[in-house]
């Protein structure tokens, strides 16, 4: 397998400012094999609203359970070179890059690579491994630098269950979800569904409809989110115990729940 321990070509990508303004998504997909098997495929899937120049990730090592064997392009970045490397740290490194300035993975929906994983033959009581990125990705925009992502993990269900691929999990409609826990002190997470690319603004309101706090306004690509809110206003400073609204608001819906921070 390729090592990527010298690849220094790709330094130039971690030290671009983010931008933030395009966003993209990369997912794991799902697969099956027996015990002992070789060559079960699982695909990495990528959404992205601009040309994407480079990419580099990291998917969590099961060294116990599975091992990647092999990795290779789709036909979406067929100009492009992949070269991965499986570390003593848990990593599966990849990255994914092309030295043609004109080339890019063209803004769509679709799979971008293949690894191949073989089974350990003595796995004992597992049926279903989560496959996780290790850490956040780097995807790389020449003009706008690293852009923003949204990862989801995979499964492999070891066994012949045939596995259907997922498409992308795309909300069909707007929604904001209550926030849990609730009572809560001091933290609490609020979620929300985007069926489509939107501006979104998520804000902490007291019962006399004073703003407190801001928790984002920017722009977000379909998909389902959460966010965090720590119970400090604005400016820093901690909330008084008590009920308060938050509400979710874009360009063609508002929605607004009521949530208790406890003493």
């Amino acid at each position: 397998m390729k090592t990527i321990g010298k690849f220094i070509l790709f330094v130039f990508l971690v030290t671009q400012t983010a931008v933030f303004a395009s966003q993209a998504i990369l997912r794991l997909g799902q697969g099956n094999g027996e015990l002992g098997s070789q060559n079960n495929i699982i695909k990495v899937y990528l959404e992205n609203d601009v040309p994407v120049h480079a990419l580099q990730m990291a998917v969590a090592d099961i060294p116990d359970f599975l091992k990647p064997d092999s990795i290779w392009v789709t036909d979406r970045c067929a100009n492009f070179i992949v070269s991965s490397e499986d570390d003593t740290l848990g990593r599966f490194n990849i990255i994914l890059i092309s030295f043609n300035p004109s080339m890019a993975i063209e803004a769509d929906t679709g799979a971008i690579l293949n690894i191949s994983y073989s089974v350990a033959p003595n796995v004992n009581d597992i049926k279903v491994l989560d496959l996780v990125f290790y850490s956040p990705p780097t995807v790389y925009n020449k003009q706008e630098g690293k852009i923003s992502t949204t990862t989801y993990g995979g499964k492999f269900i070891i066994g012949s269950t045939a596995v259907e691929e997922p498409a992308f999990d795309i909300p069909s409609s707007f929604e904001l979800m209550q926030n849990y826990p609730n009572p809560f002190n001091p933290v609490t997470h609020i979620g929300f569904n985007l069926p489509a690319r939107s501006r979104v603004s998520l804000d902490i309101f007291n019962l006399l409809g004073q703003r407190i706090r801001r928790v984002t306004d920017r722009e977000y690509m379909a998909g389902r989110y959460e966010l965090q809110w720590d119970g400090l206003g604005d400016r820093g400073e901690a909330v008084a115990a008590g009920v308060y609204l938050y509400q979710l608001r874009t360009d063609h819906f508002t929605q607004t729940r009521r949530m208790v921070l406890a003493k």
